[in-house]
Formats: C-alpha cells, structure tokens, sequence
C-alpha cells in the first residue's frame, strides 16, 4: 500500500524574531483606526461599518470621505461625524499592538496585512515552510558536495549579470537540477527529462499549513535596516507580523519513494544553512540583534533579505560572494537606484548586501523573520 511510503512528522518552531507572510493586500488608513495613547490599531469590517453608515443615513458622507485625498484618518472620519466608541464598537474586526514604540510618535501609513484563512485567523502557510526549508535543504547540499557544484560556483563571476531575476531563475534552475532532480518517472518513451518537475524529489515532501493562530499573536512592526557601521534607517514600510516567542506546530509528511530526506537530514541541513549564513553574512554586522534560539535557527516570511533566500553564499565565500551578490544587485536597479542604494561600495563595507533585515519590538531590537526549530519527531513519538 501506499501508505507503507508515507512518514509523517511533527513539527515545532518558536519565532525568536517577528515575521511577516503576506499576500499582496495593503491595509489602508481608511480601515483602520490608531489610538496613539494606548499604541494599538484597530481594524474595522468595513462591510460592517457600512451597512452601518447606511442605516444612519451617513453612506454619502462616508463615500466622499473615500473621494479625499488629504490623508485623513479614518478616526478623523469619525470624529468630524460624531460618531462614538459606542458606536462604531461593533464594527471593529481585532485589534493588536504596535510593536515599535517609534510608530506612536507619527501616523502610521498603509499596512501590510498578514496572511489569513477563510476563518480571518492569521496562519503559518505550507508552502511558505516548504520554500524556507527547500532553500536550506540545497545549502546544505552545496556546502556538503563542493565539488559537484564547483562548475556552478566558477561560472558565476563570468556571468554578464543582465538583471537579478533572469539571472537568478537560471542560476536556481541549474542547482535545482543538480541538487534535487533524479531519474524518478520517466516520459511514455521511457525517456527521462532532467528539467521535469515530476523529476523532482521535494515533490515528496509535504508541509501542511499551522492550525490558526491568534488575533493575540499579531504586532505591528516597521522595517528597520541595519548597516554595517551600526546606523539604522527607518524606511516608511510597516508590517503585520506575527509575535517573537509564538510557539508553531505542523505536520511534515515524506513520500520516502520519492524523497530521500528524513527527519535528521532536514534538522542537519538547517543547522548547515545557519551557520554558513552566520559566517558569510551575520557576523559581518557586529550590532546585529542576537538572535539566540540554537543551532537550527533560519529566516522565514518576507523582509528577511537576499541572503536568507538564496544559494549564493554557498557557491561563494566571502570576498567572492560578496562580489557577485554585488553585481547581480546592481544590474537589476536603475542608474538612480544604484546611486541610492549603493552596492557598488558593498566590498568596502564588508558585507553585501550591506544592511541586515531588522525590526523591533517593545523596544528590542530583532533580525526579521528569525525561527528556531524545537522538535521534528515521527508523529507516533509525539
């Protein structure tokens, strides 16, 4: 039976940072409302609210309010209206804590919302695991069998870099073939095509997506970067995110006719990709927020950086890879970007990029994304 290849496994993280998984939709200051006193946002059903508005024959007021381009809060909307606490109490879906205190001194903009199921709860998808831990499975890969990858590894700097992305889906696809693909199925010809997904091992794993999470385990957090002289900016991004020390649990499951990885072969992998990330990139930031956790720290969601999500640092140490990351991040900005952002000087400061993904949170700072792994046992252990 089928079921003879199936090995399922728990698995438990901790987030030691705040992350954020999005899905494309931006909270706007129109939805929301920010009481600056107590540091918490409030955000309302809006078909609530309307139907609501309409019943108080206050629909047309709130549609030219919409109209306005002035920046008005919503909170200033209901404040020009006489509309009370008491009112608009029903309306209001959840409300979370603003996890920088620096947010309560201005007015914050458009949110990036976390990801939610059809129950509006906040939830840790598969498939963003899934992408974290296939990224580290092939670092692992690549620091274990060098020389298998060196052609890879020597191609890179020749390369006529015309743009991240183009360059980067090749530079994947290449390793993907090497790193995951095997002879497993093969066309009606009985022929065998290496660049075939059906040919790919992780197709054999799976990563069910977190039971629902709560409302209470929601901040809002603004991106922070962190340079390699200890200054940090504050660019005007801020994100819903999920606490630090939310404990996480999901069920791993391995087609073990498929893929070839256990349990300990994953939990080594993230212990390669994390200490090879810490040498070539993380230490070079001497401030760079402790992340603590244990040696299968890794990075998830978004606003973790180029580093966490890539091969690069495998192929290439340290003065080499920070040439290449150099280059492959300069030919995809614009000559004004590349003035701005300034990667041509990455070599002289030591690391590239040059600024660390940070955040913060009740006023401590955190490496964006962090995660530790606390347990990944055979579920009939658990």
């Amino acid at each position: 039976m089928m079921n003879e290849f199936l090995k399922t496994y728990r698995l438990t993280f901790k987030t030691k940072a705040p992350v954020h998984i999005g899905y494309g939709r931006m909270i706007s200051k129109k939805e929301y409302l920010f009481d600056q006193t107590e540091g918490r946002i409030e955000y309302i059903d809006i078909d609530k609210m309307y139907h609501g508005l309409c019943k108080m024959h206050m629909d047309r007021q709130y549609e030219d309010y919409l109209l306005q381009d002035d920046g008005s809060s919503l909170l200033y909307f209901f404040q020009t209206n006489r509309i009370s606490r008491q009112t608009y109490q029903p309306w209001i879906r959840y409300s979370e804590m603003v996890g920088d205190p620096m947010l309560n001194n201005h007015s914050v903009k458009d949110v990036n919302e976390f990801v939610k199921g059809p129950d509006g709860l906040p939830y840790i998808p598969g498939s963003s695991i899934k992408g974290a831990f296939r990224t580290m499975l092939e670092v692992s890969e690549i620091l274990r069998n060098s020389k298998a990858y060196s052609s890879i590894g020597s191609s890179i700097e020749r390369e006529d870099f015309h743009g991240r992305s183009s360059y980067l889906l090749d530079l994947q696809r290449k390793v993907d073939e090497k790193a995951f693909h095997r002879e497993l199925f093969h066309d009606k010809y009985g022929r065998y095509d290496a660049a075939s997904l059906v040919n790919d091992v992780l197709r054999g794993i799976y990563f069910s997506d977190s039971e629902p999470l709560s409302y209470d385990d929601l901040c809002l957090c603004q991106k922070i970067d962190l340079s390699t002289d200890g200054t940090y900016k504050t660019p005007n991004l801020v994100r819903e995110c999920i606490k630090p020390n939310t404990t996480i649990e999901m069920r791993v499951t391995v087609d073990t006719g498929i893929c070839p990885y256990n349990n300990k072969d994953i939990l080594r992998a993230v212990a390669d990709y994390y200490a090879n990330c810490n040498k070539e990139f993380i230490s070079k930031f001497h401030d760079a927020p402790i992340i603590g956790g244990n040696s299968t720290n890794f990075f998830l969601g978004a606003g973790t950086g180029f580093v966490s999500k890539t091969v690069l640092y495998a192929m290439l140490h340290e003065s080499e890879g920070r040439r290449a990351a150099a280059t492959v991040m300069n030919n995809t900005l614009s000559e004004k970007l590349r003035k701005l952002h300034g990667h041509d000087q990455d070599e002289s400061k030591g690391a590239s990029p040059h600024m660390l993904k940070c955040t913060q949170y009740q006023e401590k700072k955190y490496q964006m994304g962090a995660c530790c792994i606390l347990k990944l046992i055979p579920m009939e252990s658990s």
